[in-house]
């Protein structure tokens, strides 16, 4: 007996009259459930993903649990009021830490030696020392932003965004903010 497969099931086609009908429910069916699969995955929660000491993937309800703060930010000449959480407690989520031990050349400050990379989903990246994103050493302000101008981001500007509010320029700030990773240099 042919066993359905969901390809096989799209390519098949039953005509009136002609043949066997006993797989036409199933094909009905399979095509029915790869339909639902398609509009499920669709409609998945956008996750962030975070890469420190742990990998964790984050929906935006587990980010904004982190802490919430509003800012003001401009963006090519456009205020806007944006909400997010601070890029050192998103990593932390991860299991990022200061890490001041004095145990020679390879550990000392090894959390503040490390390269954080920002990735977007269409591609774009952005690169910070560990060191200028850490409240205690740097002057870099970042926010892990869901929500901008009183609403949940959405569209180009996908669900999280990242943010540089001390950058002059927005060309480290991302839209579609899909992977956080700290890495060795």
């Amino acid at each position: 007996m042919l066993r359905m497969t969901p390809a096989l099931a799209l390519k098949c086609k039953v005509r009136p009259g002609r043949g066997d009908f006993r797989h036409a429910g199933r094909v009905s069916i399979e095509v029915n459930m790869l339909t639902a699969l398609l509009v499920l995955s669709l409609q998945a929660e956008p996750t962030l993903t975070v890469v420190a000491k742990n990998r964790v993937t984050l929906e935006v309800a587990a980010v904004e649990k982190l802490g919430l703060q509003k800012a003001d930010w401009k963006e090519k000449g456009v205020a806007h009021v944006v909400e997010g959480v601070p890029l050192e407690k998103v990593l932390a989520a991860a299991g990022w830490g200061v890490d001041a031990s004095d145990g020679g050349v390879k550990t000392k400050h090894a959390s503040w030696r490390q390269v954080l990379l920002a990735k977007a989903s269409d591609g774009y990246s952005a690169v910070f020392s560990s060191g200028e994103v850490s409240p205690s050493l740097g002057a870099t302000r970042v926010l892990v932003v869901t929500r901008q101008d009183g609403a949940p981001l959405s569209g180009k500007l996908g669900r999280f965004r990242l943010v540089v509010l001390s950058d002059l320029e927005p060309a480290r700030s991302l839209f579609s903010l899909e992977l956080l990773e700290l890495k060795d240099p």
